[in-house]
């Protein structure tokens, strides 16, 4: 059984010790990986992942990436971080037993406060990610040893970065009612 890339455009961030980490799932469906104009160079395009498991089978976890011809670039607690194309996601999704889900990095910088945690999220090109009319949500916010200590004023913040972000690309107004719920395709 496949399991999917995470949800309707999910947003995972990890706030550790001022360091932003943000990953960003994608509701893929192997065997229609992309619909933009530009397929042949999207599809090559090189992506780092990120399969999160758990505690224990990180080693198992990252036998099988590298049995299926990913190079792993970290191994962390819970985590396999390895560099793939849009390709990989669908066969990590159906090949790794271990991994929980399959999650693109999609930015990472340094915010100690609130105003850096919005500039930085801002600057992540999430037009690459998000249609204009693509609806998305902030879902979970974590923060250990960080300043920034509020999970919900982190999505808050996050959730109007990205979408000054996406109405300045798109040149339309979006409301924050448009991400604030989850949208499931039926």
């Amino acid at each position: 059984m496949a399991r999917s890339a995470g949800g309707n455009g999910e947003s995972r961030r990890e706030v550790k010790q001022g360091r932003v980490k943000l990953n960003f799932t994608l509701p893929i469906i192997c065997g229609k990986l992309c619909e933009r104009e530009n397929d042949l160079e999207e599809y090559m395009r090189t992506i780092e992942l990120i399969a999160p498991c758990h505690f224990g089978l990180e080693s198992v976890l990252k036998r099988e990436i590298t049995d299926l011809g990913y190079d792993v670039s970290k191994v962390e607690d819970g985590r396999v971080t390895f560099i793939g194309d849009v390709e990989a996601v669908c066969r990590a999704n159906i090949f790794l037993r271990t991994a929980e889900r399959i999650l693109l990095k999609a930015g990472e910088f340094k915010a100690v406060t609130f105003d850096e945690l919005f500039e930085g999220t801002k600057q992540i090109p999430w037009e690459e990610y998000i249609p204009a009319d693509g609806k998305f949500w902030v879902a979970k916010a974590a923060s250990v040893k960080s300043k920034l200590f509020s999970p919900s004023d982190i999505q808050s913040i996050m959730k109007k970065a990205m979408v000054e972000r996406l109405k300045k690309h798109y040149h339309k107004e979006l409301s924050l009612i448009h991400i604030s719920e989850p949208t499931r395709p039926y």
